[in-house]
């Protein structure tokens, strides 16, 4: 699906992302809230999540893909810990409809909303909505991921509670997710 930018949007995506570009690689924490914060306010989000997956050689319905370091704006330790679970249960062999279809999208930049991954049926169907986020009245959920090498991603998820409207820019905005590499690299650099 070809979606346009709105001009406004695409300005304050451009002024965050540069400002996470210039960013000393010593305050990429302080990055990360900053960016999180800006990208709720821009979509109305209620929670935000930083996700670096990287693919191992497997043969299951995830084509090997693994969790391997997350990070979120709101219920910070305790979407932390439920980020472990769900890893754990995922390398188990357990299968979520929603996961999948984030998995089987990997490879190239991209965004989509919820709808466009699963159906309401497979949503409602989905383990880690249904057991992990229930209690925070997590209904929608839109998942940008850009590839950082042949076997790594980074995912910024923005997660819309129940009464809480869509933004007209939620997609406009999330269109133009490939600028986040560099904060994904800064981010592993530290990490390693």
């Amino acid at each position: 699906m070809i979606r346009t930018v709105r001009e406004a949007d695409l300005d304050a995506l451009t002024r965050l992302w540069q400002e996470l570009a210039e960013a000393p690689a010593a305050e990429h924490e302080a990055a990360l809230r900053h960016c999180f914060e800006a990208l709720c306010r821009m979509i109305g989000a209620a929670n935000a999540s930083w996700v670096g997956i990287c693919r191992e050689p497997a043969e299951d319905p995830y084509a090997g893909w693994r969790i391997r370091a997350l990070d979120h704006f709101h219920n910070r330790e305790r979407r932390l810990a439920l980020g472990l679970q769900i890893a754990e249960r995922i390398a188990q062999g357990e299968v979520d409809p929603h996961v999948m279809a984030v998995a089987r999208h990997a490879g190239r930049p991209r965004c989509h909303l919820r709808a466009e991954l699963v159906s309401e049926r497979e949503w409602q169907q989905s383990w880690t909505i249904h057991e992990a986020f229930r209690e925070e009245r997590i209904i929608d959920r839109l998942d940008g991921g850009v590839p950082v090498g042949a076997d790594c991603e980074v995912h910024f998820v923005l997660d819309r509670r129940a009464g809480e409207p869509p933004s007209a820019s939620a997609t406009s905005c999330a269109s133009s997710c490939s600028a986040p590499k560099v904060f994904y690299a800064r981010r592993c650099s530290r990490a390693g």
